[in-house]
């Protein structure tokens, strides 16, 4: 099934944890050579957003703190009210 080939279980992902720096989260993009991964929040278990390369590297680019929280840049943030 085609589904099978998209679909992979999250122990099997790559992501990054809310509380990773920017810095530390480029470093898992550049590794993994994907152009975003997931963020989880603190217990690994609820998806916070995505992260994207290219956005960390716009804010390096502009002179950004590169020590700040990887939620800074959270892009697709899901809202949890309806």
């Amino acid at each position: 099934m085609l589904f099978k080939t998209l679909i992979k279980r999250k122990k099997d992902l790559t992501t990054v944890r809310e509380d990773v720096t920017l810095e530390q989260a480029l470093a898992v993009l550049e590794e993994s050579g994907y152009r975003c991964v997931p963020i989880l929040d603190k217990t690994g278990q609820i998806f916070r957003g995505n992260i994207y390369k290219m956005h960390i590297y716009r804010h390096k680019s502009r002179g950004g703190d590169m020590s700040l929280p990887v939620t800074y840049l959270l892009k697709m943030q899901p809202s949890l009210s309806h």
